[in-house]
């Protein structure tokens, strides 16, 4: 290869246009060849014009404003940590975008394009022939080229292959660009999925503030996002206290996974506040504002909720009553002080956003003194490799051992049992003790 000195006698300043174009610039850059390793399909070609042709050296090219990159090199000789490149200025390839198509150069040293190029000495070139490799937009990113020792007339079969062979390496970085322009596609729309999800995580826990309950009851909530932040979505909890004394608990879950999911969450969590507070309906009538609210606003919205109610005066024994509406969510289970739990069933009613018109009905359940209410969203128990039922099958095992456990201890446990590591759901977790 040849040293800078020996070069000076030969006209460094290319006055090319076509090298420094700024569109085939981008291009030899989208690419990606530049400073690549040989690789199988490029050597085949320049194995196939060298053997096709009776050559000694065969190369494929990539040119950007200071250089040709040897992308293959098949004939060349190199020394140890001697890069496969020539400066532009000395390299063949230039002529091929002066020319903007074949050269072919019978005699170097008589040619006048080559004859004063230090390449024609220092690499032996007696006869060169080079057709441009184009990217998919017809720019010009280089060449194949073949050179023998001595002059020679490249015949019209010699042509028929060479354009050929460049046709082929044309389709290659054809190739090579799809690819690399997918993979920056992707790579894009990894980051912005990313963002999106850390924008959606932000909201989502700048909503779910903390509860603000009476005394008569402890409470406990958590929320845990999914492992993949793409899949942080609608899920929600509330806990607030009436004026009149009674604790008002919501659970729910927008269908969706991304930052418009998170916010109609937002949305409906106000909504259901606002339906809620300061208000004797029961859980069932609120539900059926809500689902009226949704029409009326237009709010394109699909969602599981539970809404439950806690009176609050207890009984002559401690207990209080529980009144509840389920809007196709996931039931909530009463765990006992000796640890057995009761999953609070009862015949699915529809999602919120479907039918304004939807019946809802009311449930009652006894909160003993020390009675646990979990409510949760489906991330909990619901598994790829498991049902829901087995889900709560585990889940009843785990609370076998929490039924005096203060409620936080009881969602760190429950959380640490149940949620797969590498879950793709979200799970919001409400925990609430009746004290007595």
């Amino acid at each position: 290869m040849p040293h800078e000195g020996a070069e000076e006698a030969h006209d460094r300043s290319v006055p090319n246009r076509q090298v420094h174009d700024l569109r085939r610039l981008a291009a030899v850059q989208r690419s990606q060849l530049l400073d690549t390793p040989p690789d199988e399909p490029f050597d085949r070609l320049a194995t196939l014009a060298r053997d096709l042709l009776g050559a000694r050296v065969a190369l494929v090219t990539v040119v950007d404003s200071r250089r040709s990159y040897w992308k293959a090199r098949i004939g060349v000789d190199q020394l140890p940590g001697e890069r496969p490149e020539h400066l532009v200025h000395v390299s063949f390839s230039q002529y091929v975008l002066d020319a903007g198509g074949p050269v072919l150069v019978t005699d170097t040293r008589n040619d006048p394009r080559t004859r004063t190029n230090p390449s024609v000495e220092q690499m032996h070139i007696g006869a060169w022939a080079g057709y441009p490799v184009f990217s998919p937009d017809g720019l010009i990113l280089g060449s194949l080229s073949v050179m023998d020792d001595k002059p020679r007339e490249w015949t019209e079969r010699d042509r028929q292959v060479l354009d050929t062979l460049a046709r082929s390496a044309s389709s290659e970085v054809g190739l090579r660009i799809a690819m690399a322009d997918a993979q920056r596609a992707a790579a894009r729309a990894r980051r912005l999925a990313d963002r999106s999800a850390h924008m959606a995580l932000v909201l989502q826990r700048s909503l779910l503030t903390q509860p603000s309950v009476p005394e008569y009851v402890d409470v406990a909530v958590r929320y845990q996002p999914a492992a993949e932040l793409t899949q942080v979505g609608g899920d929600w909890y509330d806990a607030f206290s009436e004026p009149d004394g009674s604790t008002v608990l919501v659970i729910g879950d927008v269908c969706g996974h991304d930052i418009e999911a998170a916010a109609l969450m937002g949305q409906l969590r106000n909504l259901v506040r606002g339906s809620c507070f300061d208000r004797a309906d029961s859980p069932a009538q609120v539900l059926r504002h809500v689902d009226r609210a949704i029409r009326g606003l237009e709010i394109d919205v699909i969602a599981t909720a539970l809404i439950a109610r806690i009176d609050p005066e207890p009984d002559a024994d401690g207990a209080r009553t529980l009144r509840w509406s389920s809007a196709g969510h996931p039931p909530a289970i009463v765990l006992s002080p000796d640890g057995t739990s009761t999953l609070l069933d009862a015949p699915p009613e529809l999602l919120l956003g479907i039918d304004a018109t939807a019946e809802r009905f009311d449930h009652e359940v006894r909160l003993a003194p020390g009675d646990t209410l979990l409510l949760y969203t489906d991330g909990l128990v619901e598994r790829t490799e498991r049902t829901i039922v087995e889900g709560l099958g585990e889940l009843a095992d785990v609370l076998a051992t929490l039924g005096t456990a203060p409620p936080d201890e009881v969602c760190t446990a429950v959380l640490a049992a149940s949620v797969d590591p590498d879950a793709r759901d979200d799970v919001a977790l409400v925990v609430v003790r009746n004290r007595g």
